[in-house]
């Protein structure tokens, strides 16, 4: 890639800044959104999509598995990233 290309990518393509409230953590601001937005698409990757409904039964769905775990409040907990939402969780 060409020294103009990087640029653009990093300072125009992936400026995706946005003003949010910063009293509540992102995890409160995704549970919201699912609840206000439930049949909304929360994400994409490659032909697939997820809504807020799917994101958050998910999400709950892992929070239970690592409670039962013994995993508690501010563990450190590993994830390994992969391209398919079939391991998309909040």
């Amino acid at each position: 890639m060409t020294e103009k290309s990087i640029h653009h990518l990093l300072e125009q393509v992936n400026d995706t800044g946005a003003e949010y409230p910063r009293d509540r953590s992102l995890a409160e601001l995704i549970v919201e959104q699912c609840a206000k937005t439930p049949s909304y698409i929360a994400a994409v990757c490659n032909d697939e999509t997820m809504t807020f409904a799917e994101l958050d039964r998910r999400s709950n769905q892992l929070a239970w598995f690592l409670k039962s775990h013994g995993v508690k409040p501010n563990d450190l907990v590993g994830c390994n990233a992969s391209s398919s939402m079939r391991h998309f969780r909040s």
